[in-house]
């Protein structure tokens, strides 16, 4: 990574369980649209981001509701003392079928430098990969590997980024199902008739 232009790259690992669907799980990541983007993060208590923009290569469908591929540029503020986080992420969110029967989910973000949206003065380009596996388990319940690696800052004491880092692998847990319940909730209020 340090020969791709990464200067401090941290990580944070995490393995475990929902006590929820595969479907629900991904149900609550996939967003494929600037509104389900915003949306997904007021549900999971995330920074709401600004000037969402989203490029879609391949858009969820009725045979496959849970396929997205894309990139995503957003924008997060952090308050009036630091400067913005500008996010430019290639996107692919799905699930597959082994052929021994196991159903499995992913959800994979790569930072990307793409010229359609060039590096600005206003914000910090951040760069991050953040890959997760899903196992749809025997009980009905999904298995968990999540590991997200950013390019930090080199004054920045590594345990401080990995304590913010296990934050937001907390909260995926805790709000990736609250997310999917909140849209099902929408969707049946849009679709009550």
């Amino acid at each position: 990574m340090r020969e791709g232009g990464w200067q401090h790259p941290v990580a944070v690992v995490a393995v475990g369980r929902m006590c929820c669907s595969l479907h629900d799980v991904l149900y609550g990541l996939v967003a494929s649209d600037p509104a389900e983007f915003k949306l997904r993060s007021v549900l999971m208590d995330c920074k709401v981001e600004d000037d969402v923009e989203v490029e879609t290569i391949m858009a969820p469908s009725e045979a496959k509701p849970f396929e997205f591929m894309g990139v995503t540029r957003y924008v997060v503020h952090r308050g009036c003392f630091h400067r913005p986080h500008e996010y430019v992420l290639v996107a692919a969110t799905g699930e597959v079928f082994t052929s021994c029967g196991e159903h499995l989910g992913y959800q994979i973000c790569q930072f990307v430098s793409i010229s359609q949206w060039p590096v600005t003065s206003t914000a910090t380009r951040k760069r991050m990969i953040r890959a997760q596996v899903l196992r749809e388990l025997p009980d009905g319940s999904v298995g968990v590997y999540y590991k997200i690696i950013v390019d930090s800052k080199p004054f920045v004491p590594d345990s401080v980024v990995q304590i913010s880092l296990w934050h937001d692998v907390q909260n995926f847990w805790k709000r990736v199902p609250r997310c999917a319940d909140a849209k099902k909730l929408c969707y049946c209020v849009e679709h009550k008739d």
